[in-house]
């Protein structure tokens, strides 16, 4: 394995960093505690202040080292709710407890009101350093994308947009400038792939994972809906993101810094809430904080407030309250504040684009409206199938995926090779929307007679030139999106739709001489063609007219947006954060997934594997720890080493028991027999009414005194949830993704318990 490739704790592999001095160490066969820390752990009783205390103590020392982006070989395994009663953590690749979580947070009224407060400080935090961030990128991309093309006169830092009539070509030979060009693009593309390199993950599994590439908002559906992903949303996942978007977005490639800014204010999110306890010891307001930190990216990336807030609840969240809601309302605001300060356009606005249409739509333009929306679903659909058997049948392929640098470089080399030549694909994808959303009213048809033609004019050639960059655009970004880099769809497609929009709003004003203005059209494609892709609907709307200030397009805008994903939802009905989400395998649920032609007998697992994760106590109220560590193996080996054993007694359910929790109480008897009984049963009567031959003791060598470790019940749900047989499936998937279960013990008709369903069979049931 090379340096730069990490490997990851996996869920046995639970440990504290050694640097920090913890109180365990890894050991590549057990988790159990090293034998002198367990007796200093066992000293006193469990239940006594002094053992909270040390046991606490030295779970919070290390916790600074844990949160979802922390690296992942320094990961703290343990989840220690059965110790401490504030805090549970999560090893990689599990789902979070929600249920657990919110009962945790309820019950913990002394810490509501700091918690709030410090919820909301942390919102105000993020969001500055997200619009700082943002605007840093903004500039340095801006300046890097001109410095191909020549340099400023008046001053070496100055862009192609902020130096105008000073800008130095660095050659006035086409070939020589081409050369230039291409080189400086293809190294900005070469050092981006180089840094993404560094975030490889390679899990025990045999999943490779790159941290920093793609746009990260799938990843982050996945985080917010409770799933674990160490390293993700790291510092070192951060800095990488943010130099490596600078320099890809530079090299002239089809894709966007947009999409790439939401990960980029979660990374941030994640990073600062370490700085407050109240967020920091609980997932549940942490993921808060994230979804509030992704309505601050979008805000940051389109100068979208109110549209940042809806993408956050459209998109990136699973559960979305109504304290969220304001919280990324608020961090909005904040980010939108301090870009409008930086002023990062130089227009004294924080619009990305600066068209504004006032002339009202006629409802004679609603076939049009329908047309440009079923040409963007058509693009969508099409686009979604494309790209996604690109990556499944030729980057996954051996000899790609073996060098995706080399991947990179071959692609960066056709982009400015092919697109060098043609005036709109030479442009960066958001100066080419703004242009191509030019309002011909208010420009002078010398300047710009290539858009706006006069009636006489011929327009065949500005026809021929715009189409044929759409297709080369279309061809390109299906390619490109998915290398290795850090990267977003939002501006390619936004640039595909403008294009095509533009070209039928030349058609109808040259040939049937109607009255109409060709820039909406391009506003209009620009939104068709990114709903077809990402389905989003009504964030899209809003945003498009915070862009534009076109609030008289506003029911166009949503009929084509409409009319997109409709079409776009029939010829492949997922969007394509969906279909990337399926692509890496990752277990996330929606409320609205396809249950057709399933039952829940088709989820229960086979009665070897609910045996191996039963505990009968119908005979007797004890369990040997042998038994428990046999049954806690068999269930991590199927891959569910975050769910549960369930507790039976005369075959109905009676409780069930995290294995996670299990597997630290079995950590601390480390020292004693595998024999022992440990007492699981949470019917039983009180710990005084049972004599020491029932209930065991263990004697360390430090000390005269005894403790008693082998009572269970503490860590024993005596109401986990069930369900019937005949319980239609369509309640079930909804259970699952609307409280985030982990799982969900079912009963037949006479109560008995016939095993339980964990959220990766459902996922995959689902996916089949």
């Amino acid at each position: 394995m090379s340096r730069r490739t990490k490997s990851v704790a996996f869920e046995s592999s639970r440990h504290f960093d050694h640097d920090q001095g913890d109180a365990c160490s890894i050991d590549e066969n057990t988790t159990l505690l090293r034998r002198n820390d367990y007796y200093s752990y066992t000293q006193s009783a469990p239940s006594s202040p002094i053992f909270l205390s040390h046991a606490s103590s030295v779970i919070r020392r290390a916790r600074s080292n844990i949160s979802i982006g922390t690296r992942a070989e320094t990961i703290v395994g343990h989840q220690h709710s059965a110790l401490d009663p504030n805090r549970t953590w999560y090893n990689n690749f599990t789902t979070i407890d929600w249920l657990r979580e919110g009962v945790r947070t309820a019950r913990d009224q002394s810490s509501l009101s700091l918690g709030g407060f410090q919820g909301w400080l942390c919102c105000f935090f993020v969001s500055l350093l997200t619009a700082t961030v943002g605007y840093a990128i903004m500039l340095c991309e801006d300046w890097l994308f001109s410095i191909k093309s020549g340099r400023c006169s008046s001053g070496w830092w100055k862009s192609h947009d902020r130096c105008q009539r000073d800008f130095m070509p660095w050659s006035h030979k086409l070939l020589t400038a081409f050369t230039i060009h291409t080189v400086l693009a293809c190294a900005f593309a070469l050092l981006a792939a180089l840094l993404t390199m560094t975030t490889l993950t390679v899990f025990p599994s045999g999943k490779r994972l790159y941290m920093a590439a793609g746009s990260g908002i799938p990843e982050v559906k996945v985080i917010l809906s409770g799933f674990v992903i160490h390293g993700f949303l790291g510092i070192n996942t951060l800095f990488v993101k943010v130099v490596g978007l600078t320099l890809a977005v530079a090299s002239g490639m089809n894709l966007g810094k947009e999409g790439p800014l939401v990960h980029i204010a979660s990374c941030i999110a994640n990073i600062v809430s370490r700085c407050f306890p109240q967020i920091n010891i609980s997932e549940v307001r942490r993921r808060k904080t994230i979804s509030a930190a992704c309505a601050a990216g979008v805000s940051t990336a389109f100068g979208a407030p109110i549209g940042g807030v809806l993408f956050a609840l459209e998109e990136a969240s699973t559960f979305f309250s109504q304290k969220t809601m304001w919280r990324s309302f608020f961090s909005a605001a904040v980010a939108a504040g301090l870009l409008r300060t930086f002023n990062p356009h130089g227009t004294g606005k924080i619009m990305l684009l600066e068209t504004t249409f006032d002339r009202p739509w006629r409802f004679n333009e609603i076939p049009i409206f329908v047309l440009l929306g079923a040409l963007g679903g058509i693009f969508g659909g099409v686009f979604c199938i494309a790209n996604i058997a690109w990556s499944r049948h030729v980057r996954s392929s051996r000899i790609v995926s073996s060098h995706p640098i080399f991947e990179v470089l071959v692609v960066c080399l056709l982009s400015s090779s092919l697109s060098y030549w043609n005036l709109w694909t030479r442009m960066s994808g958001i100066h080419m929307v703004n242009e191509l959303l030019t309002r011909c009213s208010t420009k002078h048809l010398e300047d710009y007679s290539h858009l706006c033609p006069r009636p006489d004019a011929d327009t065949s050639g500005i026809i021929l030139s715009l189409t044929s960059a759409m297709l080369l655009k279309v061809l390109l970004t299906t390619v490109t999106f998915g290398l290795k880099l850090p990267a977003g769809i939002f501006v390619p497609c936004l640039s595909i739709g403008a294009l095509y929009g533009r070209v039928i709003g030349l058609l109808l004003q040259s040939k049937w001489s109607l009255p109409l203005e060709p820039g909406v059209y391009a506003m209009l494609g620009a939104a068709a063609a990114l709903a077809g892709v990402t389905r989003m609907t009504v964030s899209l709307v809003v945003i498009m007219l915070e862009l534009t200030n076109s609030l008289h397009h506003a029911v166009p805008l949503m009929v084509t947006v409409l009319v997109a994903k409709w079409i776009a939802d029939v010829i492949e009905r997922r969007s394509i954060y969906e279909l990337l989400i399926e692509l890496n395998d990752w277990p996330f649920l929606s409320s609205h997934n396809a249950t057709i032609g399933h039952s829940i007998d088709d989820l229960l697992p086979s009665p070897q594997s609910t045996y191996a994760a039963t505990v009968d106590v119908t005979e007797v109220a004890t369990v040997s720890k042998g038994v428990l560590l046999d049954k806690i193996a068999v269930v991590r080996k199927e891959g569910f080493g975050d769910g549960s054993l369930a507790v039976v007694k005369h075959g109905r359910l009676i409780g069930s028991v995290s294995l996670a929790d299990l597997a630290l109480s079995l950590d601390l008897l480390a020292a004693m027999s595998n024999d022992v009984p440990l007492l699981i049963d949470p019917f039983v009567g009180k710990l005084g009414d049972l004599t020491t031959e029932e209930f065991p003791r263990l004697k360390t060598p430090d000390t005269a005194e005894t403790t008693s470790l082998t009572n269970l019940t503490p860590i024993v749900d005596c109401a986990p949830l069930s369900l019937a047989r005949t319980t239609p499936l369509d309640m079930v998937n909804d259970l699952f993704a609307k409280l985030g279960l982990r799982q969900l013990a079912i009963h037949d008709d006479d109560g008995r318990y016939i095993g339980s369903i964990h959220r990766k069979r459902l996922v995959r049931a689902m996916r089949k």
